[in-house]
């Protein structure tokens, strides 16, 4: 019974420790008081019995009860659970079998503390201090290694993100390995015939690293189901600009063909004086903001500047520009659209929630020197920018599924043609830069 709460007192911790970033449930630390009193009164109730494969099979069933009761306190799909699950148990084992290896190593011969897993029941009562020293020496083992699995892998699980576990097959692989690893274990310690020390050492060392290699593959499956998801989501982006960006063009042709028509009928209504001159001109004018299409020697970058342009001019926006835009002709005209359409979206929102209507400017140059087109955008911002791993703004958006997304577009367009994107906050103004090598047609 003892060794039971133990190992859920340590399961309990680990599970913690992976799980505590996922999203939670509403009143989070009363179902988790509930779970863990639930958990230690289960292993209460656990009978010992001194076999190798009943001890097995009892972690086994004590680590898949938790997981309902993880599922119980956070508001995740099971296969989330699951992997969070098994990387926490995956960190039990490991910190189980560093500390052992400690003490085979200090003591040179069997763990004191082995009894607690599967000679009978411990006499809490007959403990010496030698004895609670390596309590100290136990406890501050399994911090260790909690502390190591919390740092290289804990932190990879992003706060209330929706994870993308890929592969799930090759996660049962992994969860196969963990049990293969945990019975070999269980075998050499119940075995009647006694362990020399140096086998001991062998069997620990290899354990502990054979957990380290599951936690980095297990992780693995994380890291590449996120980047395939960006990337997914980076190509319907994509693909969503290029049909925008046929849209957009017919729509501004029309306005145009439109525009111009309407012209010659008022002039028309002027020179029959059914109209005052000066209503006439205001209306010229009016007309004429609508009439105007920037002109920059490049069709996909004058569509996306004329249709913002009509954005920022209802909102009161300045767009200043100045830009080459032959130099880009060599680019794909969607991905001159989605480059320089992310760019302006994204300056355009930032200057919107500015209290300060002076500052809803924003500056965009675009210019070739030294073999390389250089794209870069300006504007005020206010408060903190949080930069993720990769030198990008974190979104703030509660919706991180479909957001967050435009300067990986832009990044993306940009390494498709061998540049790269970077991002640079200074006096409140937020720059953002575009290296692109010129390309010789």
């Amino acid at each position: 019974m003892f060794s039971d709460i133990i190992f859920i007192a340590e399961i309990l911790v680990a599970e913690f420790l992976l799980t505590c970033r996922l999203k939670r449930r509403k009143f989070y630390v009363l179902r988790l008081a509930l779970f863990a009193a639930v958990s230690f009164a289960v292993a209460c109730f656990v009978p010992f019995v001194d076999s190798v494969w009943y001890t097995c099979l009892v972690y086994l069933l004590l680590f898949a009860m938790t997981l309902p009761g993880l599922k119980f306190i956070y508001n995740e799909p099971w296969i989330n659970i699951l992997f969070c699950g098994i990387a926490a148990y995956t960190t039990q084992h490991m910190a189980y079998q560093f500390t052992n290896l400690v003490f085979t190593l200090v003591l040179w011969g069997e763990s004191p503390l082995l009894g607690l897993y599967h000679v009978g029941e411990v006499d809490i009562s007959g403990w010496s201090l030698e004895t609670l020293f390596w309590i100290a020496v136990y406890v501050m083992g399994y911090f260790t290694m909690y502390a190591i699995g919390w740092f290289f892998f804990g932190r990879k699980i992003e706060k209330n993100e929706d994870m993308k576990v890929k592969a799930q097959s090759f996660l049962f692989l992994i969860s196969g390995c963990l049990i293969l690893n945990i019975v070999l274990n269980a075998v050499a310690v119940y075995s009647e015939e006694p362990e020399s020390v140096v086998s001991a050492i062998v069997r620990q060392v290899s354990a502990v690293f054979n957990c380290l290699l599951l936690l980095r593959w297990q992780f693995e499956l994380l890291s590449s189901g996120r980047l395939r998801s960006e990337l997914d989501l980076a190509n319907k982006l994509l693909w969503q600009a290029q049909n925008q960006y046929r849209i957009s063009k017919e729509n501004i042709d029309l306005i145009n063909l439109k525009c111009h028509d309407m012209k010659h009928q008022i002039r028309e209504i002027g020179n029959s004086k059914r109209l005052d001159r000066e209503i006439i001109e205001d209306l010229e004018r009016s007309i004429s903001v609508y009439d105007s299409v920037v002109k920059t020697d490049n069709e996909a970058l004058d569509i996306i500047l004329t249709e913002k342009s009509f954005k920022c001019l209802k909102n009161d926006i300045i767009l200043n520009c100045i830009a080459d835009g032959k130099q880009l002709n060599f680019m794909k005209n969607s991905d001159v659209y989605s480059l320089f359409g992310n760019a302006l979206d994204n300056a355009i929102e930032a200057v919107l929630g500015l209290r300060d209507k002076q500052k809803r400017v924003i500056g965009l140059k675009v210019w070739s020197v030294g073999g390389l087109i250089t794209v870069n955008v300006r504007n005020f911002y206010e408060g903190n920018i949080e930069l993720d791993g990769e030198g990008l703004p974190r979104t703030t958006k509660s919706d991180k599924e479909q957001h967050g997304f435009g300067l990986r577009s832009i990044r993306q367009v940009a390494e498709k043609y061998g540049g790269n994107l970077s991002v640079a906050l200074k006096d409140d103004i937020f720059n953002l830069n575009v290296l692109i090598p010129v390309v010789q047609a």
